[in-house]
């Protein structure tokens, strides 16, 4: 099996237990919107594989950046979060994944993207990839986080809606929010919005990334609106 060393350029912390790590190499990585990296764990005494969304653009950025949540039990996300630093190295596999970008785009009106927490990374830079190289789409985020304090790319979020304010619509749900239509993302909160945003469900794709109860409650809601 091919393995594909990068030395940790940078890391940028995002939220209290997210981080950004933009990484190089000297290999030539080829990746698309939406895919994600696997990192090997080097001191695993049995060999840990962990894949990481890409939050970077191909294109758009000069580096590859993967951004990792820290999780309580989680041998690699722990690792790079507590012990990995500027200058180290780390063992991927490459990129892989096929949450991309439909062949059917370019005769797509709106596309929707819903995300929770550190689902936004492959998000990110798929909404990217439509807002500077499919500019007759709509897009519109639906965004879910705790509060404004532990969401992702916040600012940088709300810098994109002001570059693109003609296509680009975000709706940012906080769970601490006291109206309960803009807390957390319910079936009937979710038809509401798609009611709004989806007023031609035919020319209308979907793309969905967060845990599984709020994957499966989305799904439900987007075919039975005709997605």
């Amino acid at each position: 099996m091919s393995f594909l060393p990068f030395r940790i350029k940078s890391i940028h912390q995002e939220t209290s237990d997210t981080k950004s790590f933009v990484l190089e190499s000297t290999a030539r990585l080829e990746y698309m919107p939406g895919q994600f990296l696997t990192v090997i764990h080097p001191g695993a005494q049995n060999e840990v594989r962990r894949q990481y969304s890409f939050s970077s653009h191909p294109v758009l950025d000069k580096y590859p950046v993967i951004t990792v949540k820290r999780i309580a039990n989680g041998e690699v996300s722990r690792w790079l979060f507590d012990i990995a630093k500027e200058g180290d190295e780390i063992q991927t596999l490459g990129a892989s994944g096929r949450f991309t970008l439909s062949k059917k785009v370019e005769a797509t009106v709106t596309i929707i993207f819903l995300a929770a927490g550190s689902g936004i990374t492959p998000i990110y830079s798929l909404m990217r990839d439509v807002l500077h190289f499919h500019q007759h789409i709509k897009v519109i985020l639906i965004y879910s986080n705790h509060s404004e304090r532990s969401t992702i790319f916040l600012s940088e979020l709300q810098q994109l809606q002001k570059q693109f304010s003609e296509q680009l619509t975000i709706e940012f749900l906080f769970s601490n929010n006291r109206n309960l239509m803009r807390a957390r993302l319910g079936k009937t909160v979710l038809e509401d919005l798609l009611r709004i945003y989806a007023p031609w469900p035919a020319k209308t794709i979907a793309y969905v990334c967060g845990p599984l109860d709020y994957l499966k409650m989305s799904h439900m809601t987007i075919h039975a609106q005709g997605l």
